[in-house]
This record gives structure tokens, sequence and C-alpha cells, in this order.
């Protein structure tokens, strides 16, 4: 293989198993919404606005932007994705239960 580079780093790519994975979920939320809310006063913005696709990538962004800058300060661009099948009906009805704005 390879090694792999970028961003000034150099890895040989190699594949792990899961016992090797140590993730600490909490503290990558928290990293992710503070980089969420650092972002938008940096843009000297009020609030954010995503997609929402009804799938869980989206509804995970949607949950940290809402926990980052606050429901009243976001908003969810509801996406149709049919190569996929995401349902625009789940994607409402996450966004209404996060109480953001829909569009």
């Amino acid at each position: 293989m390879q090694a792999a580079e970028g961003f000034g780093v150099k890895a040989q790519p190699r594949l792990i198993g899961m016992s090797e994975l140590s993730i600490d979920c909490a503290l990558v939320a928290e990293e992710l919404r503070k980089a969420i809310r650092e972002r938008t006063i940096a843009l000297n913005r009020s609030g954010a606005v995503f997609a929402l696709d009804g799938g869980i990538d989206s509804a995970v962004v949607a949950l940290l932007a809402c926990e980052a800058v606050g429901a009243g300060r976001v908003g969810a661009l509801i996406m149709s994705d049919s190569f996929v099948g995401q349902s625009v009906d789940r994607a409402v009805q996450f966004a209404q239960r996060l109480v953001c704005a829909i569009k």
C-alpha cells in the first residue's frame, strides 16, 4: 500500500478492527457543536441553515446545529434525494420535532 499524504500527514493505511477503534462520542459531538458556534460567530450570522433529507447524516447535523445555536436560530432546507430513497416526510417530521424553520 502507498502512504496516504495530505495536510502534512503521512500515514500507512491499514484495516482496523472495532476493538481498536476508540471514539469519545460525547467529546466529538461537543467539538462539532463548538465548531458550528464559532463558525456562525466568525461569519457574523445569526443562525445556521442546513439540508435535511431524512437520512441519519443530515439528522445528526440538524441536531448538532440546534444544540449549538438554538433551535429557533436554525433552518432546515428539505431536500429530496430519490437516488437513495430518503423520505421527505421523515425529514419534515424530524425538523418539526427540533422546532426549526422549514423551507
